[in-house]
């Protein structure tokens, strides 16, 4: 995943929406979906009724008390929204971008676009209100509406509308902005993302002479907007504000401040900001930090470099205690936390060759090798994780078999069981096509 970050040239700014961005596929093709979704249009309440969900294998099936355990407070998405650019998770399942706006349901397993119309096909001759424009980005529901960030001619806009995406209506308008689509963090009614602005004195100047970073607050009632946070460096600094996490009513936030001369965060690393007050508390600092991934609400994995090698670090929110989880060899890539307190990342075996999937649990805090990723093969990268039925489940994008046989870049599943396993039985849910 990387970030969208564009400036233009001109005496006035031209600012971006700051962040990770989600998976990106082919374009222009139609979306092939799985059996779920049915041709005439339906509501989200009929969709989840008429789901038939397999039964669990009972290999996959929790104790009672893990159950209890795992689906309270460690579940992610409950005390808040995260978003990606082109996907969101949230308390009840996904919102995603293909060519049109699509939800997975984490209970039902159903995959299905959100348009509610009679008879809809859901592609563009139809009308379809999931079929949005090519600037569509960070989309989620929150509430019982829809959100999402869409190009206008004075800049950017975020729309609210109908789960069913009718009765459109512009919220708020961000004029200048050159571009859009990062990370998003929603809680108690507001909306956080991070801007970067790239400033030229003069039209024909191929650099910026200088940048800021700011950290923005939406009210997602009324729309008024406000900056919580600024800084400013000169025009080769980077300076990147990244909301990840929310947890205790702070959201946190990973700074990257390479060049950064004056403002509200000077140094890099992890901050949690208290939206009521302003306060700002450093969490981790260093420049060459990066967050790994989140473990339920209340635990976050960090990595930072070590010679030729990367010490990943599990911190507790809670207590401030801070766990050593394992050394990596190479640099990881895309660490993901599994619910059973098993962290996976993508790793090269050695410099420029085949990358493998590696784990580290907890417990034994040893580092295994899962399986390769082979080139031309099915493979899956977690994006989030949940309970299904009892069973601890992976929702993710990667190089998936279609119903066809085909191998197509996708979104799917899988269980953790199986994923741990090197197992490439994943169910496929729909194309990669945004």
């Amino acid at each position: 995943m990387g970030r969208k970050c564009v400036w233009v040239k001109g005496i006035l700014a031209a600012a971006v929406l700051a962040g990770l961005c989600g998976c990106a596929g082919g374009c222009g093709k139609e979306t092939k979906v799985s059996g779920e979704v049915q041709d005439t249009g339906v509501s989200l309440e009929q969709e989840k009724e008429t789901k038939v969900v397999e039964e669990p294998q009972e290999a996959d099936t929790l104790p009672e008390k893990e159950k209890e355990d795992v689906s309270s407070s460690d579940v992610p998405g409950e005390e808040g929204i995260i978003g990606q650019g082109f996907y969101s998770t949230g308390e009840d399942g996904v919102v995603f971008l293909t060519d049109k706006m699509m939800f997975y349901d984490y209970q039902s397993g159903a995959v299905y676009p959100l348009c509610n119309r009679p008879n809809c096909r859901h592609d563009s001759d139809s009308e379809c209100a999931a079929v949005l424009g090519k600037g569509t980005y960070s989309p989620f529901l929150y509430e019982g509406m829809l959100y999402y960030f869409d190009s206008v001619e004075e800049g950017w806009a975020l729309y609210r509308a109908d789960v069913s995406g009718e009765n459109r209506k512009e919220l708020t308008l961000f004029e200048g902005f050159s571009g859009v689509g990062g990370a998003i963090a929603v809680t108690e009614g507001k909306l956080y993302f991070g801007t970067s602005e790239f400033f030229t004195e003069n039209y024909d100047d191929e650099r910026p002479s200088r940048c800021t970073a700011s950290l923005i607050e939406v009210d997602l009632e009324t729309g008024d907007m406000r900056t919580l946070l600024t800084c400013e460096g000169a025009g080769d600094s980077r300076l990147v504000w990244t909301p990840c996490h929310v947890y205790g009513g702070d959201v946190y936030l990973m700074v990257e401040s390479r060049g950064a001369t004056d403002g509200d965060i000077l140094e890099g690393g992890l901050y949690a900001i208290h939206p009521e007050s302003g306060q700002v508390e450093p969490v981790v600092q260093s420049e060459e930090l990066r967050v790994a991934g989140w473990w339920g609400r209340n635990a976050v994995c960090y990595q930072y470099a070590s010679g030729e090698n990367a010490v990943l670090q599990v911190l507790d929110l809670k207590t401030g205690e801070t766990e050593a989880l394992a050394v990596a060899e190479q640099n990881p890539l895309l660490v993901s936390a599994l619910l059973d307190g098993t962290f996976v990342w993508r790793e090269e075996a050695h410099a420029g060759e085949q990358m493998q999937w590696k784990a580290c649990g907890l417990s034994d805090q040893t580092v295994k090798t899962l399986h390769e990723i082979a080139s031309g093969k099915p493979g899956l990268t977690p994006i989030t994780m949940y309970i299904q039925d009892g069973r601890r489940m992976i929702f993710g994008n990667g190089l998936l078999k279609n119903e066809a046989g085909e191998l197509v870049g996708a979104y799917g599943t899988i269980s953790e069981e199986e994923f741990l396993a090197g197992s490439s039985d994943f169910r496929f849910l729909c194309e990669e096509t945004y």
